[in-house]
């Protein structure tokens, strides 16, 4: 095997795409440079359940030789499809290995293995709190400029820089400029409840099963997690649920769910700290038909829902300036979160990133192989979404016509 020309590198975007990037390049003896916006504070204080498929466990496994993976996940083997009430109406298994677990422990695992020095390896360095501005090419280099909150703008030479930097990427901003995030037409509220609060119908859930409630226009998705600080013993985890509901962006509801309790319109995400008591109530009161008295009591007794609005984005190009400039995460393709694959894509990119330097596979091969992945997760993710908010899947959608439509448009 060939070894890598040692590179600098600067990964911006310190969450969960970033950081796999980052620990696979150090493992290859590269020198990394974390560029993150928010502070390490402000990243710990993120909690939310994560799905793991195939190639996002393999970095752990790969990257993370001490982590054993069945300490940190729970083996999903089936979906139930319920109806409003709780009964079973099917119950279908899934046919690919998908785990779950919580955002702020995988994240912080990735981090230690980040800063824990190894043998052989390169380094990471994070900068946290430093928000990038700009980007220039200058011979075989990028030069990223950076600045902090007192403005004092600073430079960084990289030979690669990866931009994982999120939805509304700055980066990809200045190399795709058409390519923009779009409400989908429809919010998430998210939350959770203890595990022993389970009530028999969702009890499944403790099994590792993910049920889906459908609720006549809408549905919910709901699935065990590690409590917020990871831990994963019987009687400490946690019951996630997620209810996607249609919402009209055009409406004065969706304006009046947007603004928080300190009179700010959010375009994306209101956490649940700051989400108005009034508008939860209204939620609630605007769906009471098709709630369950298993929901009602759920939603009353569950934590305030932390409220997104779904939006989402294709693309297909991932590298820029023959290589210098590559695009990572949410930052080359925002899917839809039905089936909880954006980490798997951005798994893909950073196990295979590697090869193309040392010269095992080409840039252009890397880039059609995650780009291929890519669009097959969001056809069916776009597919998943349309038969909870329906009962129908698309017409002519099956997992093959996905992947030959996938072939197809990265060809």
């Amino acid at each position: 095997m060939a070894e890598a020309v040692k590179k600098r590198m600067v990964v911006v975007g310190g969450s969960i795409a970033g950081l796999m990037h980052a620990v696979a390049l150090k493992s290859h003896g590269h020198s990394v440079v974390v560029i993150e916006m928010r502070t390490e504070q402000q990243l710990q204080a993120r909690a939310a359940g994560l799905s793991l498929w195939s190639n996002a466990q393999k970095v752990f496994t790969t990257y993370l030789p001490d982590v054993e993976l069945d300490d940190i996940v729970f083996r999903n083997p089936a979906f139930p499809i319920l109806d409003k009430d709780g009964k079973v109406l099917v119950e279908v298994p899934f046919t690919e290995d998908v785990r779950t677990s919580c955002w702020a422990g995988l994240h912080g695992l990735l981090w230690m293995a980040c800063e824990k020095d190894v043998e052989g390896h390169g380094s990471v360095t994070m900068r946290c709190g430093y928000q990038v501005c700009g980007l220039t090419e200058q011979a075989d280099h990028l030069v990223v400029a950076y600045k902090g909150e007192d403005g004092a703008e600073e430079e960084i030479t990289a030979d690669i820089v990866v931009a994982a930097d999120g939805a509304r990427s700055h980066l990809r901003s200045l190399v795709l400029p058409d390519v923009k995030t779009d409400y989908v037409g429809y919010v998430a509220w998210r939350s959770q409840f203890p595990e022993k609060d389970a009530p028999e119908e969702l009890r499944c859930a403790i099994e590792g099963k993910m049920p889906l409630c459908m609720l006549d226009g809408s549905y919910i998705v709901v699935y065990l997690s590690p409590s917020t600080i990871g831990d994963m013993r019987p009687g400490n985890r946690v019951i996630e649920w997620c209810w996607y509901d249609a919402c009209d962006a055009s409406t004065p509801v969706f304006a009046d769910y947007m603004t928080d309790v300190n009179g700010i319109r959010h375009n994306v995400t209101v956490p649940g700290n700051l989400l108005r008591p009034d508008v939860w109530e209204a939620q609630l009161k605007r769906r009471d038909k098709v709630l369950s008295p298993m929901w009602r009591k759920i939603f009353h007794e569950s934590n305030p829902p932390l409220l997104t609005a779904v939006r989402s984005f294709d693309n297909t190009k991932a590298s820029f300036f023959g290589g210098k400039l590559l695009l990572a995460g949410e930052a080359f393709i925002q899917l839809r979160p039905h089936l909880g694959a954006s980490c798997d894509i951005a798994g893909l990119s950073a196990i295979t990133l590697p090869r193309v330097l040392t010269g095992e596979m080409s840039l252009e091969e890397w880039e059609k192989k995650v780009a291929q992945h890519a669009m097959e997760k969001a056809i069916g993710s776009r597919a998943t979404g349309i038969f909870g908010m329906t009962g129908q899947w698309p017409e002519g959608y099956t997992a093959e016509s996905a992947a030959k439509f996938s072939e197809e448009v990265t060809a």
